[in-house]
C-alpha cells in the first residue's frame, strides 16, 4: 500500500519540461479515482464494498473541472464520502494548484464516525498534513493516515471489518 502522502500543491515552473500544473493535478486525481474503482472490484468479491459511485464523474481530460466526489457504500450500510479537488490560484504571475481533500465515514444511521481533511472551517486556509475529526472531538486530532490508501485501510480494518465480524459491535 502506498505511503506517499497526498500532494498538497503543484507549482508552475516555466523553465521545466515537466507537465504543466493542471496536467499534473489531473493525473493525481485520476490515479485516486482509479484506485477507488480497483478497490471496489477487489473488495466486492469479499462482501465488503457494495459500490463506489462518483458525482461528478472524475475528470476525463486536464481541461475538465479538477474535482471528483466519491461515495463508497459498504455492505454494512456505512458510507465513506470523499471530496478531492485542486483549486487554481495565481501567485505573482505563476499558477498554483492547491489540493483540498476530505473523507468522512458515516454509520448506518448517518452519524459521522470519523473524518479526515486538510482544511479548516475557513475555506481559504489550508493545513497539512491530514488531520482527523472523531465523534465527540471538537478539535482536530493528529492523523497517521496521510494518503487515500491509508485512509481506506483504516476505515476497513477499524470500522467495517469489526462490524462484519462482531455482529454489529458499534
Amino acid at each position: 500500500m502506498s505511503r506517499i502522502p497526498l500532494v498538497v500543491a503543484i507549482f508552475e515552473d516555466r523553465h521545466s519540461r515537466a507537465l504543466p500544473p493542471r496536467n499534473k493535478a489531473f493525473k493525481l486525481l485520476l490515479s485516486n479515482a482509479t484506485f477507488l474503482k480497483n478497490i471496489e472490484r477487489r473488495l466486492a468479491r469479499y462482501g465488503i464494498i457494495q459500490e463506489v459511485t462518483f458525482k461528478p464523474r472524475p475528470p476525463a481530460t486536464p481541461d475538465d473541472n479538477l474535482e471528483y466526489q466519491a461515495k463508497i457504500t459498504f455492505t454494512t450500510g456505512h458510507v465513506l464520502y470523499i471530496i478531492d479537488r485542486f483549486i487554481e490560484h495565481d501567485c505573482n504571475g505563476k499558477t498554483i494548484f492547491q489540493r483540498k481533500f476530505s473523507a468522512y465515514l458515516r454509520d448506518t444511521l448517518g452519524h459521522e464516525l470519523v473524518g479526515w481533511d486538510n482544511f479548516h472551517d475557513e475555506p481559504t486556509f489550508q493545513s497539512w498534513p491530514l488531520h482527523m475529526h472523531g465523534r465527540g472531538h471538537t478539535e482536530p486530532i493528529p492523523s497517521k493516515e496521510q494518503s487515500l490508501p491509508e485512509v481506506m485501510q483504516t476505515v476497513i480494518t477499524k470500522y467495517i471489518t469489526p462490524y462484519i465480524l462482531g455482529g454489529h459491535i458499534r
